[in-house]
């Protein structure tokens, strides 16, 4: 796909938020939500004049290969009361393993995400507070690590509080990648369940995985968690480990990332 159409499809839905309106001057100050370390997204956005810039690495093993993810940078930058630009900058990804090892940067991502409810303030399964996410890869990393042609991404994230300390996050996602007879979609899913253990820490459990993108394959499953440290109002620390449930073995990761916000 090439990428002006991706853009004219970022640009058409940036247009729409317009509806929503300006976030008021003086709005109180929001807690750091991160989309990071676990695979869910929040259904929170930045408020409207901030920066927030979320990076990390992550190590992944999958049997004989090795996977190391330098980078992980989204910058996500709050444009109305309800809405913000994301920027997913190029990761630089080292792969070893059996036959030719591969190194060299991931490809770049655009996209937006809108939130549709600030959900309930106890639980209640029909009131989440939800988040539509739409978007585009563009085809600008190495050969060997890009996916060599566009893809349009889209997601909805939903929050519950389950009480004081707990909260439960999901997403349901599809991606579709290129418009040639070989292109393909997958889908996404995952449920994450966040633990307040103290004033700054946190703690999460997350399942999530992937449906195959063909007939041929399978699907992909995986279960992680991890921890978060907040340092300040406007900078957190994260760690995570997780498994992945499909051949081959060994399969694992583990990443440190970091996020800040001004």
């Amino acid at each position: 796909m090439r990428a002006p159409l991706l853009l004219s499809v970022i640009a058409s839905a940036l247009a729409a938020t317009v509806a929503w309106g300006q976030t008021a001057a003086g709005e109180a100050s929001q807690p750091l939500v991160t989309d990071r370390p676990d695979f869910t997204e929040s259904a929170v956005t930045v408020r409207a004049g901030r920066v927030q810039l979320e990076a990390g690495y992550t190590f992944a093993r999958s049997g004989e290969r090795h996977d190391h993810t330098i980078g992980e940078l989204l910058a996500r930058v709050g444009v109305h009361g309800r809405a913000e630009l994301r920027m997913g900058l190029n990761s630089y990804q080292v792969i070893e393993g059996p036959g030719d090892d591969a190194r060299g940067f991931q490809d770049l991502s655009l996209g937006l995400k809108l939130n549709l409810a600030e959900g309930a303030a106890r639980f209640e399964p029909f009131r989440p507070a939800a988040a539509v996410l739409v978007g585009g890869v563009l085809p600008t990393g190495d050969e060997e690590l890009g996916a060599g042609e566009g893809a349009i991404e889209g997601a909805l994230a939903f929050a519950w509080p389950l009480g004081p300390r707990l909260s439960l996050g999901s997403n349901v996602g599809a991606s579709w990648v290129g418009l040639e007879e070989d292109s393909f979609a997958q889908f996404s899913g995952s449920l994450s369940l966040g633990v307040s253990i103290d004033e700054g820490i946190g703690a999460f459990v997350e399942t999530f995985g992937f449906s195959s993108p063909d007939a041929e394959g399978t699907d992909a499953g995986f279960l992680n968690g991890g921890l978060t440290l907040a340092l300040g109002p406007d900078l957190q620390l994260d760690g995570r480990i997780g498994i992945g449930f499909d051949d081959p073995r060994p399969n694992y990761f583990a990443g440190l990332g970091l996020a800040f916000r001004w």
